[in-house]
């Protein structure tokens, strides 16, 4: 498996975490949308074109596009704002995957799933037939909070069936899938052909109960938590999903680390959870 990172450590920006990931020997790093913004106010894209050219690092995802479903005309074309400056980057960069979340609001936790459903479809349906013609796929994670319309595998697979795209996929990530269901539907993913997980983070979570493990404050670097890694990857080894992992972490912590030794010691623990597995 390839090593990636989510842009998540503070740093002075998308060029110093490009530097940090070459040097410390990550294969790949999935572009925050914000970051990258920010980036070309100074840069000019083809230095951008010109780094990947050069170095081992390469991009593989833009993360994140929220809120497609349950908007508002307005939050619509906000999203789509994102959507289609990914769709561009994807263009540009030879770079195929967009991160895709569902709406997070507290009144997403009454909504039922099959109104989520009927949300969801129509919607993607549109995201798929616009990313299409850049070369882009979407994929579409399930985030396991209440706060989220869609939050379980079993949901999502029913979602990528309805829809019916080629370049729909999943993105997989270990916290939500365990804060969801503890892992218990991790059969699911036996109907799930490798090649429709696009991306999958990994990280590990907080000793709290899971009901109030938040997706935004309590993960860990993989192997620091409770989270049963070594069942997700014995399954992911077992249905052929051999491509690549990307480190995402959120919490207080992060925010008060130290971009170079928080980036090493994130790739050194993953390297080895997932050595654990795939030698």
């Amino acid at each position: 498996m390839k090593i990636s990172y989510n842009e998540t450590f503070p740093s002075r920006g998308l060029e110093e975490d490009l530097l940090l990931c070459e040097e410390i020997g990550y294969d790949l790093i999935e572009l925050r949308i914000p970051f990258l913004r920010e980036y070309l106010k100074t840069h000019a894209l083809n230095e951008l074109k010109e780094f990947f050219r050069n170095h081992h690092l390469k991009p593989y995802a833009f993360n994140s596009v929220n809120d497609f479903n349950f908007v508002t005309v307005k939050e619509w074309y906000k999203m789509m704002d994102d959507f289609l400056f990914a769709c561009r980057m994807c263009q540009e960069l030879e770079c195929q995957n967009i991160v895709l979340v569902s709406t997070e609001r507290e009144d997403m936790q009454f909504v039922s799933e099959d109104r989520a459903f009927d949300s969801s479809v129509p919607a993607l349906r549109k995201l798929c037939d616009i990313a299409e013609p850049y070369g882009a796929r979407i994929a579409l994670e399930p985030i396991g909070h209440r706060n989220w319309c869609v939050r379980s595998l079993s949901q999502t697979l029913d979602i990528l069936r309805e829809v019916n795209r080629d370049n729909l996929g999943l993105t997989l990530d270990a916290f939500n899938i365990f804060i969801n269901a503890s892992f218990e539907d991790l059969a699911v993913l036996d109907e799930i052909p490798p090649e429709k997980i696009f991306v999958f983070h990994i990280n590990d979570a907080m000793n709290l109960p899971i009901d109030r493990l938040m997706p935004a404050e309590h993960r860990l670097f993989p192997g620091d938590g409770i989270i049963p890694l070594e069942q997700l990857l014995l399954k992911f080894r077992e249905i052929g999903y051999l491509e690549m992992a990307s480190l995402e972490v959120f919490g207080d912590w992060v925010n008060l680390a130290e971009p170079a030794a928080a980036l090493r010691e994130g790739y050194e623990k993953t390297r080895k959870t997932v050595n654990r597995v795939f030698h």
